[in-house]
């Protein structure tokens, strides 16, 4: 018996036995067009010869062993139904909840991230032969430490390249009784939406893969093979509208027990993704997160509770230059000071800071909001002739090496708080080098 499933409502009637599904299948002459379960009882009990036509699949009517041989019929805008374009309902949405996509427009570039220079050097000079139609950036492998910013680079590189960031949620496709066919879904789906570029982001994409047991898992293997053949499908294809940006946590699984996965000819690049260097990168992520923080400031002085203060004050743009302070900012001097407080406990070799970006961006803010907090306390006192005598001799009203002597230690970075666990990645690294120079990704 034959069971004939579809979303697409213009379809539900016995003439969907003319759409190219099912067109050449030789279908009873007894429909029975979404009828209630009691009727299909009913009918099986007589003996009678029917098929089934319905919006739900034989399983969620309760048929779990089914007898029924289960064919789907999709409209020609699938995932989408007519219905669904006609009243405008959220594509996004839609996405989400048939095909578990997270549809994301990026707000962000590769502008808005600092450090990793050699890695977004990399993806300018791919941009370049893009654009001279020499290659299509197919996809990016990126593992390292946690926090170093491998999702946050993932959503700046859609950004820098015009493509629509889309997140694949691994575990719910592991869940699903038929995985693979999933997955070609999706990627039949934004192969076909040939007027968008997509980056589809896999994040710990090792958690797809089973690496226990000698004979491994069926569906793992599976869902390994077909990932296989979408990526060979997607590399190297100069007008492909589709590209790939994997990470992992854990490397060393990949490379051991899958080597095929992330072998050159599937990927562009590999990167490590490490803390960032202490001369160099991290300066510039201070220094970025300096100047988007620092808006903040321009907001609190059109705060409605704090209007009044700034208004009564006659040396208005003074106060508001001091609160913009560089001397606050003086970059060399945050490192310093917060090495010299955390240095002994730190596992990193020394040229690279203790705090990853996101830690960075958090330390940024505590110092700005310590700042504003301290100089409203001075104004509520009423002691503007000592913030006006700060600023002439150029000095801030408090040692900043007090403030940053409160803030990390409320707030210590992962270093700290998870040892064991940086330890472990930092290692890995380490474990897969050949050399000093020979390895299968890039540090930056």
């Amino acid at each position: 018996m034959f069971w004939v499933y579809t979303e697409e409502p213009t379809f539900l009637n016995s003439d969907i036995s003319k759409q190219d599904s099912v067109k050449n299948i030789d279908l009873p002459t007894k429909c029975l067009l979404i009828p209630k379960k009691e009727e299909i009882e009913d009918s099986i009990k007589k003996g009678n010869d029917f098929y089934v036509v319905h919006y739900r699949t034989p399983e969620e009517m309760g048929y779990i062993n089914s007898i029924f041989t289960t064919i789907e019929v999709k409209g020609n805008n699938y995932p989408f139904t007519n219905e669904q374009i006609k009243n405008n309902i959220s594509k996004e949405e839609i996405l989400a909840k048939k095909l578990a996509l997270r549809i994301i427009v990026p707000e962000v570039t590769l502008d808005d991230m600092a450090g990793a220079t050699l890695l977004k050097e990399d993806i300018v000079e791919m941009m370049e032969l893009e654009k001279l139609g020499l290659m299509s950036i197919s996809g990016l492998f990126l593992f390292g430490v946690a926090g170093a910013g491998k999702s946050f680079f993932a959503e700046c590189f859609a950004g820098t390249t015009n493509r629509i960031f889309v997140v694949l949620d691994l575990p719910y496709f592991m869940s699903l009784k038929y995985p693979t066919k999933a997955i070609d879904e999706v990627f039949e789906f934004l192969l076909s939406q040939k007027k968008n570029k997509y980056l589809l982001f896999i994040d710990e994409i090792e958690k797809m893969f089973d690496f226990g047991g000698a004979g491994g898992n069926l569906v793992s293997e599976q869902v390994f093979g077909k990932m296989l053949t979408w990526l060979n499908e997607i590399y190297g294809k100069k007008e492909n509208n589709v590209a790939f940006v994997a990470t992992a946590n854990r490397i060393e699984l990949l490379l051991q027990n899958k080597p095929e996965f992330v072998r050159k000819g599937r990927f562009d690049r590999l990167y490590f993704l490490n803390y960032p260097h202490i001369k160099d990168a991290a300066p510039d992520i201070f220094n970025l997160y300096y100047k988007k923080e620092i808006k903040s400031i321009d907001n609190i002085i059109d705060n409605e509770l704090l209007k009044p203060l700034f208004d009564n004050i006659g040396n208005k743009e003074i106060v508001i230059d001091y609160l913009k302070m560089k001397g606050l900012f003086d970059i060399e001097r945050i490192i310093k000071i917060t090495e010299g407080n955390l240095g002994e406990y730190k596992i990193t070799n020394k040229d690279r800071f203790i705090y990853t970006p996101p830690e960075i961006k958090s330390l940024v803010s505590s110092i700005l909001h310590k700042h504003i907090y301290l100089m409203i306390n001075f104004l509520n006192k009423n002691k503007i002739d000592v913030i006006i005598t700060s600023i002439k001799e150029n000095r801030l009203l408090y040692s900043l090496e007090e403030i940053l002597d409160e803030i990390v230690y409320k707030s210590p970075p992962l270093q700290i708080t998870a040892k064991e666990g940086i330890l472990k990645q930092v290692a890995q690294a380490m474990t897969t080098k050949q050399g000093d120079r020979i390895a299968p990704f890039i540090e930056v």
